[in-house]
């Protein structure tokens, strides 16, 4: 069967490095080309830089300036991935085939993961292409980002001028808020909104709007990426923090009823939240719903032991023990004792390292690891300065290669060398046995281009070993001198110690 021929205009990029125009996305061209189907096969055809004399009267309408306004976009994130654009003052759903590219998607979803929408061509090139060598890679790169150009603004005539996709120096830049309006970066602004305002009626209505919002998981049908984990996981637990303090909000002006619908939610997400439970069952029993009260213990209690093997705290048995005996009063007594937002926000926050790194997970290195070849001699000092790190034993074995003061008991080490030598490879390997033998592995990487950030590197490290359960935030909150100095790092820290009441400094007559 055959159809007719059409003719379309395209970019090309010749993938070389040094190419100026593919490295920064605009390509060669355009270039236009013949499609024809012949018995169901499409074949393409070359035509040049000019169109067929027919078709030169398309050319003759005029193009739009390529500093036209951009088009209004938002996108959703949460439960969903959707691109949406506003067209005759309503919203329509891009259907592109452009927006249904995996690479693409991802390429937003990597841009939409990261502070500042920004992220350097090298650290897109590894998250997407990791097995790629570095050409075919940027090749990759630079047709992606032309694509996804064309899907942001269809109406530009020159996607290189682009205004919501920038590329600078070796970074790209997606366009802040104000053109692009993202439901994720929309929830932290209502609740940034909500923490800083002191009106509790206010309060709840932008925690409300912000519920609204979060219709589930950060971008969902990625699994992988770590940015986008990091990101999933911190926005959820923004939401828990949001669900506990909405319910707080209306336990104090006594609107019991509509306090127990956020409860609920955050168990249905996280059945093992104690501070949830907690909320729950004094609102049940303070509204004579006794037999639900004793209910939601129960549920909370086999899912504490179906997931982790621990019992409820003693607060939460005494609260059950106070409700089962119908004393009322006990029960708005330990209204006072439940955890604070900021404790509760977190999956099951107690003395369960075990159990937590029985499931502790992490990618070490590369994903696809070739077999350690040459490197048999560093390996096995390496393998020894662990066990003695492990047995507080002083190693005195001496090597020429790696020169140590083997008089004190080894705390790091430090692989260098020339590039391509093994370094990763020989790093992946022992961090492997590591974690065989027990040990907590954290695995991470800088760029150049975050290197005006002081300590990325390892400010990535303690928040991941925070969200595997590794520190144990009561452990935090029980010895605050000691993790103090960690909070110039991590400020969210500063929510886990205990609050400090300075005494009132007396009168010079009393002194």
């Amino acid at each position: 069967m055959n159809g007719k021929i059409t003719y379309h205009q395209q970019v090309s990029y010749c993938g070389k490095q040094r190419c100026r125009k593919c490295r920064e996305g605009i390509g060669h061209g355009p270039y236009w080309y013949a499609y024809s189907t012949e018995n169901g096969r499409t074949t393409r055809t070359y035509i040049g830089k000019n169109p067929p004399p027919g078709l030169q009267v398309l050319l003759e309408s005029p193009s739009p300036p390529d500093n036209f306004e951009p088009v209004a976009l938002r996108i959703r994130t949460l439960g969903q991935f959707q691109l949406e654009r506003q067209s005759n003052q309503e919203w329509q759903t891009v259907t592109d085939a452009v927006w249904q590219h995996q690479r693409v998607r991802a390429l937003l979803a990597c841009l939409l993961s990261n502070p500042g929408r920004k992220l350097g061509r090298e650290q897109v090139m590894d998250a997407l292409w990791p097995d790629a060598d570095i050409e075919t890679a940027s090749s990759r790169l630079d047709r992606t980002v032309y694509s996804l150009r064309q899907l942001l603004e269809p109406a530009l005539s020159r996607p290189a001028s682009s205004h919501l996709l920038r590329m600078e120096r070796e970074g790209l830049i997606l366009a802040e808020q104000s053109q692009i309006w993202v439901d994720a970066g929309a929830f932290e602004a209502l609740l940034n909104q909500a923490r800083t305002t002191g009106d509790p009626g206010s309060r709840e209505k932008l925690l409300e709007e912000a519920s609204v919002l979060y219709g589930g998981d950060f971008l969902p049908e990625e699994r992988s990426a770590d940015w986008i984990i990091a990101r999933r996981e911190s926005l959820q637990r923004n939401w828990m923090g949001l669900l506990l303090e909405l319910a707080d909000l209306r336990i104090a002006r006594d609107a019991l009823s509509t306090a127990i619908d956020p409860l609920d939610r955050l168990l249905a997400a996280d059945p093992a939240n104690e501070a949830a439970v907690q909320r729950l069952i004094i609102s049940l029993a303070q509204l004579d719903r006794r037999g639900e009260a004793l209910r939601a213990y129960h549920r909370f209690t086999t899912a504490l032991q179906r997931d982790y093997n621990i019992a409820p705290l003693p607060e939460t048995r005494s609260l059950y023990e106070a409700v089962q005996q119908g004393d009322s009063h006990a029960a708005i007594a330990l209204t006072s004792q439940s955890l604070s937002p900021a404790e509760a926000a977190s999956l099951v926050d107690r003395e369960t390292s075990t159990a937590y790194r029985q499931g502790y997970k992490v990618q070490i290195g590369r994903s696809h690891q070739t077999p350690l070849i040459g490197r048999d001699q560093e390996l096995e000092i390496m393998n020894q300065l662990l066990l003695a790190s492990e047995q507080g034993t002083r190693t005195r074995k001496k090597a020429a290669s790696l020169p140590l003061d083997t008089q004190r008991r080894p705390q790091c080490i430090l692989l260098v060398g020339e590039a391509g030598i093994g370094k990763t490879r020989l790093a992946e390997e022992l961090s492997q046995g590591a974690l065989k033998r027990g040990w907590a592995v954290a695995w991470s990487r800088i760029y150049a281009q975050e290197s005006s950030v002081p300590y990325r590197q390892w400010t990535e490290v303690l928040r991941s070993a925070m969200a595997h359960g590794l520190w144990q935030r009561q452990e935090i909150s029980k010895h605050p001198l000691t993790y103090q100095p960690l909070s110039t790092l991590l400020p969210e820290l500063h929510d886990l110690f205990p609050a400090v009441i300075y005494p009132t400094p007396l009168s010079p007559e009393h002194l």
